[in-house]
């Protein structure tokens, strides 16, 4: 391209100097030189734009689809954490038809010990915007789902998961190490209890379902625009 251009200005400045022609003749020549180094420079630019667009796309296609692999594990986890909590509501249920016999039979493992917290898989959509590729995504609402999903949807899960086992924890404490608790201290044993299952089933659950809904919707979106 460099060559062309120095061929061209090369040659309307010949045409300028050029004592056989009149001075309507060489600026003629001149300003068609020019014109030739415009259209040069112009078509140089689209196919360059042409190019770098293909590698756009193709490098944002490989990062969705790595997100979309990355949503897949996530589903697993949160049907994982969705079944785990209807278990830890049930066993919540039994000690709270305060039945004292029923309770001693209690598994203590019961209340569980598996740790709830939902952590996403955020290294592609971590890359894309670090890297600065976010307005490589052409879909405006596929980019406004994953900044819902990554940003707003985790923080509310690990805010309300962390109020959870915090409540867990200190429930399988006073089972585990102070055998007395529960004999002695019935009343606010059983409303520890309570708060954590209506923490389960009025944010933990309601959360995680709706979250794996938006997962679902932002894969059905990333199958649309790759394809």
């Amino acid at each position: 391209m460099l060559h062309e251009i120095l061929k061209h200005l090369k040659k309307g400045g010949h045409s300028l100097i050029n004592s056989e022609l009149n001075v309507i003749n060489r600026l003629g020549e001149f300003i068609v030189e020019i014109f030739a180094i415009v259209i040069a420079v112009t078509i140089s630019i689209w196919f360059h734009n042409i190019n770098e667009n293909r590698h756009k796309k193709a490098e944002i296609h490989e990062y969705l689809e790595q997100i979309n692999e990355d949503l897949s594990k996530d589903m697993y986890r949160i049907d994982y954490c969705i079944n785990g909590l209807y278990d830890q509501r049930n066993t919540y249920n039994l000690f709270l038809k305060n039945n004292d016999s029923l309770i001693q039979k209690i598994n203590i493992n019961k209340i569980s010990r598996v740790i709830f917290d939902f952590h996403p898989n955020t290294g592609s959509y971590e890359s894309i915007i670090y890297g600065g590729k976010t307005n490589y995504i052409k879909d405006i609402i596929l980019r406004r789902l994953l900044f819902e999903y990554y940003i707003d949807k985790i923080n509310l899960i690990s805010s309300i998961s962390n109020l959870y086992e915090k409540n867990n924890d200190e429930i399988f404490h006073d089972l585990t190490y102070r055998e007395d608790f529960y004999s002695k201290n019935k009343n606010l044993f059983l409303r520890k209890i309570d708060n954590n299952k209506s923490l389960i089933e009025n944010n933990f659950l309601p959360e995680l379902k709706l979250t794996k809904n938006k997962v679902k919707e932002i894969q059905d979106r990333i199958r649309k625009y790759n394809n």
